[in-house]
């Protein structure tokens, strides 16, 4: 099943609450916890798949070491 969105918070460390979404398409964001505007950046959700998602190498999504929930 196909996400039609994304939720993503790094636990270890105080990153943002990124939330992605189908409409808006993989490169683009909203941070949940604060009034900031929407981003665009190509290396965190970079597609969303028919089994789940797929993640680029940023650190605020896919950090070596890091422990991150998604939603």
């Amino acid at each position: 099943m196909s996400p039609d969105l994304v939720w993503i918070k790094q636990r270890n460390t105080t990153r943002n609450h990124l939330i992605f979404d189908s409409i808006r398409g993989p490169g683009k964001f909203a941070v949940a916890n604060s009034s900031g505007v929407p981003g665009t950046n190509s290396g965190m959700v970079t597609s969303f798949d028919s089994n789940g998602f797929s993640l680029g190498s940023t650190a605020d999504v896919n950090e070596n070491n890091g422990t991150f929930c998604a939603w």
